[in-house]
């Protein structure tokens, strides 16, 4: 239900960017914790995109070693 809401605030805010990155920060997070892994590693590459948020890199660092992707975990969490 919180993933429709900030889909829904993306729907309407197209243009200020702390908006959008808060947007793709809870995607990130919720998907992450909701095992839609390919979705979660979208929205942090997407937020991260906007800004290089500490907490960004954890979430999809986990996202890829829950994914499988020990490497990318590892390697990939600072880009």
């Amino acid at each position: 239900m919180k993933n429709a809401v900030v889909l829904q605030v993306l729907k309407l805010e197209t243009s200020i960017k702390m908006i959008i990155f808060l947007a793709k920060e809870k995607l990130c997070h919720c998907y992450l914790h909701t095992d839609q892994l390919s979705l979660s590693l979208q929205s942090c590459r997407e937020a991260l995109e906007i800004s290089k948020e500490p907490r960004i890199y954890c979430d999809r660092a986990e996202a890829y070693i829950n994914s499988e992707m020990y490497d990318d975990g590892m390697y990939l969490g600072v880009a």
